[in-house]
């Protein structure tokens, strides 16, 4: 029951932070003013991974990637160490925004009542703005991969891309 809760609390965020905010406001500077101030605070409580654990992801997620890209072992290497340098710190420099959002998410999902309409509204006001930021990461990482990969990896990785951002 928490699962599926979860995945359609995770999902009506996406929805709700995929939508054009910038367009529905009259401008750039209204929007600018409406949208709620970033966490500058790094939550005392909740969960945050260590270095190991994103260290972990990431050799879990090349790994994948080299089955799907068929990647040699420099390949491999070189793509495990862009993701090690520009992932976790992305998530480090952006810690304390994710890390309270992601706490008032779960909070949220483990109240008896769905969380107010108003407030899922906010915390997509401020997922956007990050997601928008990993997008621009996810790019230069992908553009840097660029260096490496064969041609035909290359075609495979613009092609997923291009799904990725439609």
């Amino acid at each position: 029951m928490f699962e599926m809760k979860a995945k359609r609390g995770f999902l009506l965020i996406g929805a709700l932070a995929v939508l054009p905010w910038p367009a529905l406001a009259q401008d750039a500077e209204e929007y600018a003013e409406q949208r709620p101030p970033r966490a500058t605070e790094i939550p005392t409580a909740g969960f945050w991974p260590t270095q190991k654990m994103m260290d972990r992801v990431i050799d879990r997620i090349t790994d994948q990637m080299t089955e799907h890209y068929d990647f040699d072992e420099n390949q491999l290497e070189l793509t495990r160490t862009l993701f090690k340098e520009r992932f976790p710190r992305f998530l480090n420099e952006n810690r304390a925004e994710i890390q309270t959002l992601l706490n008032q998410y779960f909070e949220a999902m483990l109240n008896l009542e769905p969380p107010a309409v108003e407030d899922v509204a906010v915390w997509a006001q401020r997922v956007q703005p990050l997601l928008a930021e990993f997008g621009g990461v996810i790019d230069e990482v992908t553009e840097d991969m660029r260096e490496y990969l064969t041609d035909d990896q290359a075609v495979m990785l613009d092609a997923e891309m291009a799904a990725f951002d439609t």
